[in-house]
């Protein structure tokens, strides 16, 4: 999808949370997935254009991010996540 790697600022594909907030679990569990945090593929493919948000490289696919299904590792971490709050 264009994205920068795993380790820079804003390498969420679904939002747009700097690298140094990922941990801060007192926020809701939708807040990074709605509104102005929300990424859609409309805004990788500006966010490309002006070279934001860790995006690097036009998307290779278009496909909305919201049929984008996480693979088993990161879909664990999200409820080893979920898990401890």
């Amino acid at each position: 999808m264009g994205m920068s790697a795993a380790t820079s600022d804003h390498a969420c594909l679904w939002c747009s949370i700097h690298k140094l907030l990922r941990w801060d679990t007192t926020k809701p569990l939708m807040h990074y997935n709605e509104g102005e945090f929300k990424k859609t593929y409309d805004s990788l493919k500006s966010n490309y254009k002006s070279k934001t948000f860790s995006c690097i490289n036009k998307p290779l696919f278009e496909i909305e991010l919201d049929h984008i299904i996480l693979d088993e590792l990161h879909l664990m971490l999200k409820i080893t996540d979920k898990l401890k709050t």
